[in-house]
């Protein structure tokens, strides 16, 4: 059932923007987060484009196919999943890197971690769809830009500070922050 007017419904919209938010924050941190991976794994900082890289070829090519997979579901329930395949792959990424790994397999794992984001992106806004009226749709559309704006801003610095002490653990809180959304998310109507 989607969130109803009183105290569920009053934080519906400003759970959406947080989920917003913390969507990004994989892509925002990522090539600082990689970066420093790479660096500590191969010594060489710029593998971690590669990463990006496959990142972003499977972002483009999952969007299409996951978002039909996803369509028989209610658009939170399928941002939710993606969020978790999201996860699952920050995850994986970690594990492999922080046990020495191939690096051929933390490509794989960067992989699986970007198929997802096109698609969530559009169930994301599906449910702000669902919560707001049309004519307010401008007014969240650019509180949600302008929020996604910080993320931009802060995440490769959480990235930078957090990747200094300990690369993996830099990805790891990538994996923590880009889980948010799903817990975050309101039902849509």
């Amino acid at each position: 059932a989607p969130d109803k007017p009183g105290m569920a419904g009053r934080w519906a919209l400003p759970r959406w923007f947080a989920a917003s938010a913390t969507l990004s924050v994989p892509q925002a941190a990522g090539p600082v987060a990689f970066s420093l991976l790479a660096l500590q794994l191969t010594g060489d900082a710029s593998l971690g484009a590669a990463l990006i890289l496959a990142m972003t070829l499977a972002q483009v090519a999952g969007a299409i196919p996951l978002s039909r997979l996803g369509s028989g579901w209610p658009p939170h329930v399928a941002l939710r999943r993606l969020i978790l395949v999201r996860t699952a792959g920050l995850g994986l990424l970690a594990l492999l890197a922080g046990g020495g790994a191939p690096f051929p397999w933390l490509v794989l794992a960067a992989a699986i971690t970007g198929a997802v984001h096109g698609a969530a992106f559009g169930f994301l806004r599906t449910v702000l769809n669902q919560l707001t009226p049309a004519e307010r749709l401008p007014r969240a559309l650019g509180i949600a830009a302008t929020l996604n704006e910080v993320t931009f801003v802060l995440a490769p610095v959480l990235a930078s500070l957090l990747g200094s002490v300990s690369p993996v653990l830099g990805v790891v809180a990538l994996a923590g922050l880009g889980a948010l959304p799903a817990l975050l998310v309101p039902r849509g109507g």
